[in-house]
């Protein structure tokens, strides 16, 4: 119905057992994840998921105004953010960090 989406590769697969297991074609092992959400809970979810998935290293915070510090202290391969936070929005985290680093970020949003 729509040929030009793309579709991403699920971050986690279920089993037989309901658990909740890396898929089988993950991408994710050996990356460094920076992880921005206003709720821990979220953060220590997505950390969890990623860990199984042999992700190298999930750096998370809740204040969106750490963010540009933490990417710049570890610099990693993908950032993920929630849209709606205090302080500033995940469209703005990512713009930030953008101008930041001289346009060298690609982004799928709809900022």
């Amino acid at each position: 119905m729509f040929p030009n989406l793309i579709r991403p590769t699920p971050l986690v697969e279920i089993d037989g057992s309901g658990a909740l297991q890396p898929p089988r074609t993950a991408m994710i092992g050996k990356a460094s994840v920076l992880i921005i959400d206003d709720e821990l809970p979220n953060i220590r979810l997505l950390e969890r998921i990623l860990k199984r998935a042999n992700c190298r290293q999930c750096i998370g915070t809740t204040d969106p105004r750490e963010a540009l510090a933490l990417f710049e202290k570890h610099q990693p391969d993908l950032i993920l953010t929630d849209w709606l936070m205090p302080y500033q929005d995940g469209c703005a985290v990512i713009e930030q960090i953008h101008a930041a680093i001289g346009g060298m970020i690609t982004c799928r949003s709809w900022c």
